[in-house]
């Protein structure tokens, strides 16, 4: 069975956004899109790393904001503060 992505709507760049568990992020300057089998992960964002209080790590998301992970909603995904846990 194949992985399915879930498919939400774009994430609004223009908009704050954070975390799905509430870490502050911020979106960077376009880069090189990163492919990992079929999937092209065009977001490169900075976030507050999980584990390790004042630390960030820099990852790639899909143009929904979903982070590349097997979970329909992870706490590494990105969204707008606006509608936070909607979905």
């Amino acid at each position: 069975m194949k992985d399915r992505i879930p498919s939400f709507g774009d994430l609004d760049v223009a908009e704050p956004i954070r975390t799905r568990d509430g870490r502050a992020a911020r979106l960077m300057p376009k880069e090189h899109p990163q492919r990992m089998g079929p999937y092209t992960y065009p977001l490169v964002a900075e976030v507050e790393h999980p584990n390790k209080a004042g630390a960030w790590v820099r990852w790639h998301y899909l143009r929904c904001g979903h982070w590349k992970s097997n979970d329909a909603c992870n706490g590494n995904d990105l969204v707008n503060v606006r509608c936070a846990g909607m979905h």
